[in-house]
């Protein structure tokens, strides 16, 4: 139960990260909703997936999910790396490096 908790509380503070911290500024509210609607996605379907899978493959069913979900685990970290390399404002993505530190981007449609 310690180590099923820990992981919870691990994967939604990564979601909060992934969620706000990859967000511009002035689409925090679009990049939230796309979130939320993620996770709702997964919580309709999943039901049908897996009863599906389960019932008609039984145990071959439980491994090709248990294998699935490594998987998707496993993709993680990298897309996760990859997303915070590419966002505009990382000091390692290119001409938003010669901004000064501190200072905020300004939206193109503000110039």
């Amino acid at each position: 139960m310690c180590v099923h908790s820990v992981g919870e509380v691990w994967e939604s503070s990564g979601g909060f990260m992934l969620g706000f911290g990859l967000a511009p500024d002035h689409a925090q509210g679009q990049y939230q909703g796309l979130f939320g609607i993620g996770f709702d996605a997964g919580q309709a379907l999943a039901p049908v997936i897996l009863t599906g899978a389960v019932l008609a493959l039984e145990h071959t069913g439980w491994l090709l999910l248990g294998v699935f979900f490594a998987l998707v685990g496993a993709a993680g970290p990298p897309v996760a790396a990859w997303a915070e390399r590419t966002r505009p404002g990382n000091p390692g993505a290119g001409a938003s490096a010669a901004r000064p530190q501190g200072e905020t981007p300004v939206p193109e449609t503000e110039r």
